[in-house]
């Protein structure tokens, strides 16, 4: 039952491991158990483990893994701007285009204010962006 499933995996992301092949390819209760613990990942079907909202979910989009992330999801925007709300210091490896975005930068610097070291010199000079990183961390600069 899925009622069921949805309730145990908001309690332990884990329990997903129980659930039936056809819910651990359903979205929602796949994605409520990553949020709850990120390890659910390996539950989940092929398709969602494919799924980017579902990677970034469980944390698989990391500083470590948008390091090995296909090109593709290092350029996508909502890709990148999770990234970096999770760590900061994930700026040093989405798209050098991403890095320009001064939405991305001022997200990763709100997060880690040392994650300005990536951003481009144009945006290094931006009053707000420097500001955020120092306010985050004072030794930013």
């Amino acid at each position: 039952d899925r009622d069921v499933v949805l309730a145990a995996v908001m309690q332990c992301g884990l329990a997903l491991r129980f659930a039936s092949l056809g819910l651990c390819a359903d979205r929602g209760v796949v994605l409520a158990a990553v949020l709850r613990d990120g390890r659910a990942f390996e539950f989940a079907s092929e398709p969602l483990q494919a799924d980017t909202g579902i990677q970034v979910a469980a944390g698989a989009l990391d500083l470590n893994g948008l390091d090995f992330a296909l090109a593709e999801l290092r350029a996508d925007q909502g890709v990148a701007l999770a990234a970096v709300r999770h760590d900061g210091l994930a700026l040093e490896f989405v798209s050098r285009a991403l890095r320009g975005d001064r939405s991305v930068v001022l997200a990763a610097v709100r997060r880690t204010g040392r994650a300005l070291q990536f951003a481009p010199k144009a945006i290094q000079g931006d009053w707000e962006v420097v500001l955020a990183a120092v306010q985050q961390d004072g030794g930013a600069l």
